[in-house]
């Protein structure tokens, strides 16, 4: 666990923490949780502030951005940019507690209505980027999308289904496509970098604990229905 930047008290070898709400350094701030997800979901953070030091009204903020940093040495480092999805006050112990996501969550919470067969993947990518305020990066792509959807009856086309498929579900298909990996890094989409399959082997040795868990309502049998054009 990261201490305050504030709890420090000169001792500059000490790993620190801070969280900035568009910039400012939000008061108060007890301890962080950062959970890294794999390239195609939101990474996920969770924050603990003491109520009494001024901080909640930035974090209740409407679209507040939210950058979790460690730092040392004074060197800050990024861990986590996104915004807040639920806040929680406890009156009694005096703490507020935050969850939120990364930036990717702006496009998992945003549905296509519309078509792009005469774009390039990095087109798409740069223009659904650009409605977020987000920047984007990676290598240009020259394939018309209409290409990939041709032999699939243009899936955005598919009335009533087109509304089921986020941005995100676009991008991670059309990535798939390209053969590209695709997350967010701070307030940049990456989009067109390739995909990472190296794999990291993690000991016990490395670890300072480890927990394992199980989905059991994943674990059962499945049953999927599959419904195509034709």
């Amino acid at each position: 666990m990261l201490r305050p930047e504030a709890d420090l008290r000169g001792e500059a070898s000490a790993p620190a923490l801070r969280v900035l709400a568009d910039g400012r350094p939000v008061p108060g701030v007890m301890c962080a949780d950062v959970m890294s997800n794999n390239h195609l979901a939101a990474d996920r953070f969770s924050l603990r502030v003491a109520a009494g030091a001024g901080g909640l009204a930035m974090l209740v903020a409407p679209g507040v951005r939210l950058r979790v940093e460690a730092g040392l040495a004074g060197v800050w480092t990024g861990l986590v940019t996104g915004e807040a999805d639920s806040v929680s006050l406890d009156p009694v112990h005096g703490v507020i507690d935050v969850e939120g996501r990364d930036l990717s969550a702006l496009f998992i919470d945003s549905r296509v209505d519309e078509t792009f067969a005469n774009r390039t993947s990095t087109e798409i990518a740069g223009l659904l980027a650009g409605r977020h305020g987000l920047q984007v990066s990676g290598t240009t792509t020259s394939t018309l999308v209409g290409r990939y959807f041709q032999s699939e009856h243009d899936r955005l086309t598919m009335g009533q289904f087109a509304k089921a498929m986020s941005e995100w579900d676009l991008l991670a298909y059309l990535a798939g496509r390209e053969g590209l990996g695709l997350f967010v890094e701070g307030e940049t989409l990456r989009f067109g970098e390739t995909a990472d399959r190296s794999v990291f082997v993690l000991q016990p040795a490395d670890c300072m604990s480890l927990q394992l868990e199980r989905g059991l309502g994943m674990a059962r049998t499945i049953e999927v229905t599959v419904r195509s054009w034709d």
